[in-house]
């Protein structure tokens, strides 16, 4: 009989098998924790991402009612301009059936603003305290 001496003993075959499966689940383990670790982390992404996409949201938000504040407040200029500029609503004596007659009316139109004297114009309006609160209320709001 020929004897071997590479050869694992039968009481070493048995701790050789329990060390390599203590070795396959030493691996298992590490990728499952690797596993999840990695969807906690993509979980941790999409809420950051989530909250870009909340500040970005009232960021566009607040732009948008800065521009409408800046549009209304125009409005009081228009008001103060209207008299000295003839600026008025589209009356019936402006409606014309025939385009020569659209000549006419926006001659006599141009007329009635050379007419007006320049120093008559009201001075330029500002924004008021009111138009400010409500700014910052509506930021405020949005901001919640």
């Amino acid at each position: 009989m020929r004897v071997d001496r590479n050869a694992i003993p039968p009481m070493g075959q048995g701790l050789a098998v329990i060390a390599s499966l203590a070795a396959i689940a030493l691996v298992m383990l590490f990728g499952v924790g690797g596993y999840m670790l990695s969807m906690r982390m993509q979980a941790h992404r999409v809420a950051v991402a989530h909250i870009d996409d909340r500040v970005a949201l009232a960021r566009r938000q607040i732009r948008q009612l800065q521009y409408e504040l800046e549009y209304r407040s125009r409005f009081t200029q228009l008001d103060h301009w209207r008299e000295p500029l003839g600026l008025a609503p589209v009356g019936i004596d402006q409606r014309a059936a025939d385009p020569r007659d659209l000549a006419s009316a926006v001659a006599r139109q141009r007329e009635a603003v050379a007419a007006t004297r320049v120093d008559a114009a009201p001075k330029r309006a500002s924004y008021t305290p009111d138009a400010r609160e409500q700014m910052d209320d509506l930021v405020a709001a949005v901001a919640k």
